[in-house]
């Protein structure tokens, strides 16, 4: 079964309900591959990945060994996409992290804190995803996820950035309004952002 889900810029992004709750500074993120992670035994492994570009999009193609959540927001200075998942194995060759296209410069992954991963795409311009999800490969043994890049209107990108940033803030301030050592007064919500998940248990 493939799970694919088109996307319209102009309409959402996609995002966790609580993304950005315990966020770390991009520096502190600690992308790096987990090759010395000690694999539970429902952890998903990450064997393969490949950039890759037809016409104007730009294909990201990681090879799981079973299909996870996958959310991803936009965030800006420098331009970059995020996808969050739960914490997996990455076992990918490090050709990777040097592959570019039109719209990428970069590519990077890793462990994020004790339960979740994180894969940054530093952009080279303004990029939305079109189409992601994930499809059985090698007769059902793996699963493939599928991000499809295409260019984005710089003005849009900006604006869905500053959304995905003001709801983050306000999640952290939330946080410290049900701190019992804070006593403050509970902001004003921002606009947030439509809230839109692939779960492979659920066919998308």
């Amino acid at each position: 079964m493939i799970v694919i889900l088109r996307l319209n810029l102009h309409r959402f992004w996609l995002t966790w309900a609580f993304l950005g709750l315990f966020m770390l500074p991009l520096g502190a993120q600690n992308p790096s591959q987990n090759k010395n992670l000690h694999a539970l035994p429902d952890m998903s492994v990450v064997l393969e990945g490949k950039l890759t570009t037809e016409k104007d999009l730009t294909i990201l193609n990681l090879t799981f060994t079973r299909p996870v959540p996958v959310s991803a927001f936009p965030m800006a200075h420098p331009d970059r996409l995020i996808l969050d998942l739960p914490l997996v194995n990455f076992q990918i060759p490090d050709q990777l992290r040097q592959a570019k296209s039109p719209l990428v410069k970069s590519v990077r992954y890793g462990a994020l804190g004790q339960d979740k991963s994180r894969i940054i795409i530093e952009l080279a311009k303004t990029a939305a995803i079109a189409r992601m999800g994930f499809s059985p490969v090698a007769s059902g043994f793996a699963h493939a996820l599928r991000i499809e890049l295409e260019p984005a209107d710089p003005n849009q990108f900006a604006k869905e950035a500053r959304l995905t940033a003001d709801q983050m803030r306000a999640q952290r301030l939330n946080f410290d309004d049900n701190n019992p050592e804070t006593n403050q007064a509970s902001p004003k919500q921002p606009e947030k952002v439509p809230l839109i998940m692939i779960d492979p248990g659920h066919g998308g």
